[in-house]
Formats: structure tokens, sequence, C-alpha cells
């Protein structure tokens, strides 16, 4: 067979191979063996110059980030060598499907998790592949150890019959996770029949002659990611989870999450923000809500693109991920906003307590302390989790998820030199109380929380919102205690300041504050709050970084050699 085809067999089974991986397969001078006639060549942000066949289609775009990380592990972990029997995509919905040893006849089926979607919904979850084999070995590969052990949980519940197993590799640690539930006989060994050559290639070929067929509206959801950087996946996915907030709102969310440093910083981090945002709107992939509500969300085409670059099918999507979302005939997958727009008030008062958070980070911060506050998301993050005692799948959702990072310097001959400390990290599970439930609905709510509260990782904080009487918080707080939850209160009224407060005017030399309409007089940031067990006013968590004096850092010392 001439080196010419061998190119060409390559991209055959592996389109849109980025150049990096190419040198590796075939050495320095690759590009010598790819005729005009025979290969083309397409450049992708981030990944760089990649190529495929002369009728590769552009639908097998959205993948190809996933599996160029696939590629890489497996060169990396076996030999390049292991690349020449298999495809990527692979059959059963996975990103790699190779050969890793020909001795003992060992395939592997390779899925990258990018940690954008809900564990879920991913594709080796739901639904669960139609093959298993033991000589086959399902590797998932993620980033966070944290990732890997919700995944480990998942297949746990899902991947329930005895021939199963898979190794869970997260990337920021290079550690990994075994799973496995097989039991043939009285040894642990893994059943059933064992998969064969020809059943690979007919699976193959099955998958490649899919990926050819040349359908016109996949062509133009691939034809986005030529245009499309990480950032760009990462903002949409944002506006998915933070819904109904405007291009300037979103900018200001992204931009204005970390303190402590110059605001002219903030404001260039904002005006590359607000681009990006408009730029993916300009491309159709997030537009505006219907009205009467105002703000942004994907569009049906942006949730398209998402479920590519995440590598899940819509149906998944829809159902797993933690986004209102209905089914239409004429388009598909839509973002619904129509939960939202029957607790507009509700999500309103969500939206003004993130501001008032972000507005009173920049007005309290000082040079020596301050507390950085990202928004998670405002949709809800269900909190998935198993009844032991009745078997069943529960679920608690939380109206937003915030993150709160407080600092502090240290100082020395009267000027700031060390770098930010971050001395404390909480994720807030908020909850708004408007008083339209009883008591007791809020008493099985807390309990569900109760049951799973120490099983929570980032340590979790839940924070209560009341519009309410004393009385009322004073039953939340005792709930909260009985379930066990690190929980924090504010009634309303010690919540918002008039606009003609002189706690504004004192503060009013900040730069970064914002408007009075946008956070509806909410002041967080005050020795406001109450928490579990006791009733006295507390700031919240109990940090204040900006009203301590600043601590001195002590001068180095040298010792003399050998003391």
């Amino acid at each position: 067979m001439k080196d010419e085809n061998l190119l060409v067999n390559f991209l055959y089974d592996y389109p849109w191979t980025s150049s990096s991986v190419l040198k590796i397969v075939f050495g320095p001078y690759f590009e010598l063996l790819a005729k005009t006639k025979e290969t083309r060549s397409i450049q992708i942000p981030g990944v760089g110059t990649c190529w495929g066949i002369k009728n590769e289609k552009l639908s097998s775009v959205p993948g190809v980030r996933r599996r160029e990380l696939a590629k890489g592990y497996l060169i990396s972990h076996f030999s390049k060598d292991s690349l020449w029997y298999g495809s990527s995509p692979g059959p059963w919905g996975s990103d790699l499907l190779a050969r890793a040893d020909n001795k003992r006849n060992l395939w592997a089926r390779v899925w990258v998790d990018n940690e954008c979607a809900d564990v879920a919904a991913l594709p080796f979850l739901h639904p669960v592949p139609a093959r298993f084999a033991p000589n086959l070995y399902d590797l998932i590969i993620t980033r966070s150890g944290q990732r890997a052990k919700l995944i480990h949980r998942q297949l746990s519940l899902l991947w329930t019959q005895k021939n199963k197993k898979a190794l869970i590799y997260y990337q920021n640690d290079g550690g990994s996770l075994r799973f496995g539930n097989y039991q043939h006989g009285n040894r642990k060994e893994p059943g059933g029949i064992f998969l064969d050559v020809e059943e690979v290639l007919k699976a193959l070929s099955t998958t490649q002659l899919e990926r050819l067929e040349n359908i016109r509206h996949d062509q133009v959801v691939g034809k986005n990611f030529l245009d499309l950087s990480e950032a760009d996946f990462l903002l949409m996915k944002y506006v998915g989870d933070n819904p109904l907030f405007s291009l300037d709102e979103l900018a200001t969310l992204v931009a204005s999450s970390v303190t402590g440093k110059p605001f002219f910083t903030q404001s260039k981090v904002k005006e590359r923000v607000a681009e990006r945002f408009k730029s993916l709107s300009e491309k159709g992939l997030i537009e505006n809500a219907a009205a009467p509500l105002a703000g942004i969300k994907p569009s049906a085409l942006g949730l398209e693109v998402l479920a590519g670059y995440w590598g899940v099918n819509q149906e998944s999507m829809k159902r797993f991920q933690s986004w209102p979302q209905k089914q239409t005939r004429k388009t598909g997958s839509v973002y619904s906003e129509g939960a939202l727009s029957h607790i507009k008030d509700h999500t309103r008062q969500v939206q003004q307590f993130v501001f008032g958070l972000i507005d009173n980070a920049w007005r309290l911060q000082e040079e020596h302390g301050g507390v950085d506050v990202f928004l998670d998301t405002i949709v809800g993050k269900p909190i998935y989790f198993k009844d032991l005692s009745s078997g069943k799948i529960d679920w608690s959702i939380p109206d937003a998820s915030i993150k709160l990072g407080f600092w502090r310097r240290t100082w020395r001959d009267g000027i700031v030199h060390d770098p930010k400390i971050v001395f404390s990290n909480a994720r807030v599970l908020l909850e708004v109380d408007r008083a339209t439930n009883p008591i007791h609905r809020l008493s099985n709510r807390m309990k569900k929380y109760g049951r799973i509260w120490r099983s929570l990782s980032g340590n979790p904080v839940q924070v209560w919102i009341i519009d309410g009487t004393p009385w009322r918080e004073k039953e939340i707080l005792e709930m909260l205690e009985d379930a066990g939850i690190n929980g924090w209160t504010v009634l309303f009224e010690r919540l918002v300041l008039d606009k003609g407060d002189p706690w504004w005017d004192r503060f009013s030399h900040k730069e970064g504050t914002l408007p009075y309409s946008k956070h509806g007089g909410m002041a967080p940031l005050r020795k406001i709050w109450r928490k579990t067990g006791d009733y006295k006013l507390h700031h919240l968590l109990d940090h204040a970084p900006w009203e301590r004096k600043m601590s001195q850092s002590k001068p180095i010392v040298k010792g003399p050699r050998g003391y």
C-alpha cells in the first residue's frame, strides 16, 4: 500500500486530526503525503490546523477538541500504533475506539467529559452503551477528582448489570478511579461475549457512513465551531445558567467577580467579554427572551452547538441539564423562559441579591481585604441523591448557587507587597422565602438537605432571604439547626436600604459600584445576618476582612549557618 493511501485511510478513520497528532503518527513531513485532491485542512481555534479527507463534512467538527484529547491519551499511555486499529469518533456514541493491546486483543473505548454538562446527561449514562465485553475497557477522561467521584457514583446507579468496568482518569492531579461491578462464578472477572475484529469493523463502518451523510443543518451547526473559542462555549453556558440578564449585566457578572485589582483592569475585561457576547448574539447563538420578559437566553441553534461541544445528545440535555427546555415542531429543543416568567418577581429578587453582593464587594474592598463573588447559576443546580430506604433517586434545587472567596493581604513598611490570600471559600446555596409556603413544607425541604449535607463538597452554606416576620425567621433557623445545616438568614427589612440611606453615600467614591436600580437597595455585606444556634447579628459567614487592620509581615531573618 502506498504511503499516500495510509494518510488518507487514517483521516477516514480519524476526521479532522490536528497537525500535532499527525506529526507523531507520520513524522514531521506528513504534509508531503497530503495531496490536495485527497485531503483538505481547516483551522479550529485552540486546536490549530486540522486535516480530513476531501469529502469530509463540517458536521464532524463539534467533537474535535474531545477527540484530540482522547488520541493524545492513547498515544501517551499506549503507543501511536494503537490508533491504527480503531476510529474517532467511535461506535456506540464514544469519542474513540481503538485496540490498546494486540496480544490480549484488548479494546479501549474512550469518553471525554469537559465538565460542562450535568453528570447525568453524559453519553455513557443516558443511554447506557449497547455493547460491553470482557475485552472492552471503558476509559472516561475528566478534569477534576471531584467530578470523577460524581461520575463513579452515577456509574454505580446506572451500570447495574455485572459485566462492566471502567477507569475514570482525572487530569488535574493525574489520578484515577476504577469502577467494576462484574462477578463471574467464584472469581471476580468480567463475563459476556468477547469483542472480535469483525464486529468492530462492522460497527466502525456503520459509524463512518453515518458521519459522511450530507445533512445541511448539521453542516451549519459544525461551521459555527470554526469561529468559536473555548471561552465562547463557557460564555454560552453562562447565559444558559443565568438567563434573563441583559448583555451589559452578563458582562458585569463575568468581569466583576474578582476584586482587589485596579478598576481599569476590570473595565478592560468587561469590554472584551461584552464584545464576545455581542459576537455570539450576531451569530444567532444567544437571543432576546420573548416579551414581556427582558434579557438574553440561548437560542435553539445555541443549544445544538453546546450539545455538540459537550458530546451529549439533545434529548439527554433536555432531560438532565438544569435548564428549562421544551420541544417544538419547527426548531426542536428550545430554551423556555416560561418557568421563570411565572416567578418573575422571585427571579428578580435573586438577581438583585447577586448584584447587591457584587456592588458591596467593590464598595467595601480595601487594599488589605475583600471578597470575590462569582454567580454560578440562578436557574438552580439540582443536587441528586439516592434515598437508601426506598432506592429512589431524589433531588433538591436551590434558587441560586454563588461562590464566595474572602481574601486578605499583608503589608511591609507601610506598603502592600504580598499577593491575595484567599482564607475562606464557600458555596452559597440561596433560598428566597416569600412566605407563600406553609412552614411545614419548608421543614420537608430542609430534611432533604439534611440527609445529604455532610456529603456536599465546596464548603456549602445555605442562605435564606425571608420576606416575613422575625418569628418565621426564628422557625427557619431552628429547622436548619435540627437538620444539621450551616444556615444563615436575613429579613428583607434588614437587607434592603432606602435609596437615600447615608450608607450608600459613605462608599459612593469607590469604583465598580452599581446603580441603585440594579440591586434594589440590597446591601448584604453588612452586620445583618443571623446563623444557626446564634440569634445575634453577624457579618455574612462571619467574615469582614475590609474592617480589620492590616497585619504586618515579619521581616526575613537570616540565621547563622548550621543554627
